[in-house]
């Protein structure tokens, strides 16, 4: 028995519990347990609309979330390993595996996402104006996510990455002097 999902990825909150309580050590969870879930995720990747519930990201669904295309800031950003650079000048951003790629309201964020695959990721900047009027259709999820199918090469520039402050390296202390030991059976003379 698998979940059944409408065009914008909804399924139904009930058929959803269902599943979950059949779920080894699950039995217990009840519907406000998976309300719960959806309102306490602080990047808001779930969204209950009446007896419906989605993934609002859509990630590695088979089935792509639609969203109503909305007009982007006029810049958004992205972070990459040095290794992809090469073909994303080619081919500017795919979704890789996802059905969008997910972009960042700034470059700090993009910088900490970025971090989960690289130690020192490259931020890119994308014109999502420029492209927005191109015909490059841009969604907003969430308050800081927007999503986009693709994004052409032209829209794309690396900016240098606006890395953490290095802590200065460490310096040992000078030993200590030995400490005094106590002597067992009172002072010496």
């Amino acid at each position: 028995m698998g979940l059944k999902f409408d065009s914008r990825g909804f399924t139904d909150l009930d058929e959803l519990l269902t599943m979950v309580k059949a779920a080894e050590f699950f039995s217990w969870v009840e519907r406000k347990d998976l309300q719960t879930v959806v309102e306490s995720d602080l990047k808001g990747r779930y969204e209950i609309s009446g007896d419906q519930v989605r993934a609002r990201y859509g990630h590695s669904s088979a089935i792509p979330v639609e969203y109503d295309p909305i007009a982007p800031p006029p810049k958004l950003y992205f972070a990459l390993t040095g290794q992809n650079l090469r073909d994303l000048q080619k081919t500017g951003l795919k979704p890789e595996g996802r059905a969008y790629v997910h972009l960042s309201v700034d470059e700090s964020t993009a910088y900490q996402v970025g971090r989960h695959k690289a130690t020192f990721p490259i931020v890119l900047e994308i014109d999502a104006a420029a492209a927005a009027k191109a015909g490059v259709n841009f969604y907003q999820p969430t308050k800081n996510i927007w999503l986009v199918v693709s994004v052409p090469p032209e829209y794309i520039r690396v900016i240098e990455p606006k890395r953490p402050a290095m802590a200065p390296p460490r310096v040992e202390p000078p030993p200590m002097p030995p400490s005094p030991r106590p002597r067992y059976g009172g002072f010496r003379r």
